[in-house]
């Protein structure tokens, strides 16, 4: 369902911005480590953040300012990558 509305526009789903939000129960430090992955660092050398990757800046060329405010990225973002996260954790 979700690759079919993907067909349709760009859904608020960013790998590491999403994968960050998902480790994180704690509503507050999902969206602080969501944020770090979203941006890029502070320093020469840091990766370059989600909103850097030229693929992404495309598919949000006309849309909202600051994605992570959009109401479906908190439920993308579990449902996808929460199964993920809970598989690497029950093997830890």
């Amino acid at each position: 369902d979700l690759y079919a509305q993907g067909q349709t526009r760009p859904l608020p789903l960013f790998a590491e911005t999403s994968h960050a939000w998902a480790q994180q129960q704690d509503p507050e430090a999902a969206r602080r480590k969501a944020r770090n992955a979203w941006l890029s660092g502070d320093f020469e050398q840091a990766p370059p953040g989600d909103r850097d990757d030229p693929f992404i800046r495309i598919a949000l060329h006309k849309g909202v300012a600051d994605p992570l405010d959009d109401p479906q990225f908190e439920r993308l973002a579990r449902e996808v990558f929460g199964p993920l996260v809970a598989a690497v954790n029950a093997h830890d």
